[in-house]
């Protein structure tokens, strides 16, 4: 949440991931927790007054293989469980109190089936949840048709199908700060289309590029959104209806350790609610304009690799509340990243920084009614927009990875006929390493 020089706030994340193959399939299992503690003694953000801490502990575990079939038909498969346990040491001292301990199962089941058809393979998936929190359960599924192919060195996607979703934990209860959950959410389901165009290209000079166009299109009923209700407190609302259409561009560039990557996204998302003074209005939190730029490059630091790498954002055009009353300023952000990787890629030394030209506060233009000249109101804003951001920020991060590997012999056996026509059967023993 938005924080002030005496507000505080610590995160530590653990977890940690077992995974391995075996003949049906990949598995994985997972432990992990989420601790977080908030304190805004003098009541300045939010809810009130808070000294929180807050414990989220999860498990699961995932399964997913795949079978080839007659016909060419491929089938995939996917069976995943995971428990989430929710649980505050302390409630708000405030109006809003904190529901008890909160913990739920989500069982999840996805097939999928795919068939070639020459230069072009058709898919099916489906996948379906079942959330059980000890009180009521709810169901989850998603069902999407897929045809891509190639088509003169052009590669094509063409993809269409519905969803319904149930709200999260994050939605459901907050973050503690300034975002306030709502545990009285109902599912949200919509149903969309798109399309997408990509081409690879070999330029002179050894430069290799990339093309890419996609289009799409989404509605969306019982939208979840969060809806600012005051200065400093946004609450989860079902908002009803909204629809989103859009075009994204993406390019990119690669000449021997360059790589220069960029993309444009364009996006009308409108609210289509019940409520007169919202409808017709874009959804906030949803900008009509953004772009990325990367610019990586690569160097060998004698049996070690460096890589620096630069990114731009940019966003303009959305709206901090669903009346469409409270425009945005557009907003240019840069970071910056240094990274270090061993010879054996088994460890990985990053330095990054982000937002460095310390953008921290913007101020908001209020459109009145009846339209009067734009003037600004430079009040505090929440950030579950992103707006303001956190200043200056500078993050090491060093990765370490383990490899167990076991070595085992397989033995084959090839026959063959000879120029006599007699049968051969020989039998080799190959290494194989896992």
């Amino acid at each position: 949440p938005l924080t002030t020089s005496r507000t505080h706030r610590n995160v530590n994340r653990t977890m940690v991931i077992a995974s391995g193959h075996g003949p049906s399939g990949t598995f994985n299992i997972h432990v992990g927790r989420y601790l977080e503690h908030y304190r805004d003694p003098l009541a300045e953000l939010g809810l009130g007054y808070q000294d929180d801490i807050n414990d989220t502990y999860s498990a699961g575990l995932r399964w997913h293989g795949s079978h080839a079939m007659a016909s060419r038909l491929r089938l995939k498969g996917a069976l995943s469980w995971e428990w989430t346990r929710f649980k505050p040491y302390r409630a708000y001292e405030s109006a809003w109190k904190h529901p008890p301990m909160a913990s739920r199962n989500d069982f999840e089941s996805a097939v999928g089936l795919s068939m070639p058809l020459r230069n072009h393979l058709l898919s099916a998936y489906w996948r379906g949840a079942i959330l059980s929190s000890g009180r009521a359960s709810r169901n989850a599924s998603v069902l999407r048709f897929i045809l891509s192919g190639t088509v003169k060195r052009f590669f094509y996607r063409f993809y269409g199908g519905t969803e319904r979703r149930f709200p999260s934990f994050f939605e459901l209860y907050g973050d503690h700060g300034v975002l306030r959950g709502s545990v009285d959410l109902e599912d949200e389901k919509g149903w969309g289309v798109g399309a997408s165009v990509r081409r690879r290209m070999k330029l002179p000079h050894s430069v290799r590029a990339l093309a890419q166009v996609s289009v799409f299109h989404r509605e969306v009923d019982n939208l979840i959104q969060f809806i600012p209700v005051s200065q400093m407190v946004a609450v989860a609302m079902n908002i009803g209806q909204a629809r989103v259409d859009g075009l994204e561009a993406r390019a990119a560039l690669r000449k021997g350790a360059w790589h220069i990557e960029g993309n444009y996204t364009f996006m009308n998302a409108i609210n289509l609610s019940s409520m007169h003074w919202q409808h017709g209005m874009p959804l906030p939190g949803r900008p009509k304009h953004s772009m990325n730029l990367m610019m990586r490059r690569k160097w060998r630091l004698g049996a070690w690799t460096g890589v620096l790498v630069y990114r731009l954002n940019y966003e303009s055009g959305m709206y901090l509340d669903a009346s469409g009353r409270r425009p945005l300023p557009d907003r240019v952000l840069h970071s910056a990243a240094a990274m270090l990787e061993s010879p054996a890629h088994d460890m990985l030394i990053s330095l990054s920084a982000s937002n460095l030209t310390n953008l921290m506060r913007e101020d908001v233009r209020i459109v009145p009614r009846p339209a009067l000249p734009p003037y600004t109101h430079p009040q505090p804003l929440v950030n579950y927009l992103g707006y303001p951001l956190p200043g200056l920020s500078v993050y090491l991060t060093v990765t370490v990875k383990t490899t167990l590997q076991t070595d085992s012999e397989k033995a084959q056996t090839h026959t063959y006929i000879d120029a006599c026509g007699i049968r051969h059967s020989v039998t080799q023993k190959r290494r194989k390493e896992k």
